[in-house]
């Protein structure tokens, strides 16, 4: 599959807002005729943001889940 859009989200404790991102982003996927993978970056959250990235986007494919284990915000 030809991908012709990356879209990198960076996440940190972001649990509450992942329902609405998901929701947004299957309306641009109805509405596109792009082929699309989503890469999350989740920055260290302490909340439950990475266990729902693995299970709110299943409908989008390809999906990569990068976890970065410590935040190094500076």
């Amino acid at each position: 599959m030809s991908i012709d859009l990356s879209i990198i989200i960076p996440c940190y404790n972001e649990e509450e807002s992942l329902p609405l991102l998901k929701k947004l982003l299957l309306e641009f996927k109805e509405k596109t005729a792009l082929k699309f993978e989503l890469v999350f970056v989740d920055d260290g959250s302490k909340d439950r943001t990475n266990e729902l990235l693995h299970s709110l986007f299943t409908e989008f494919s390809p999906v990569t889940v990068i976890k970065n284990p410590t935040n190094l915000n500076l």
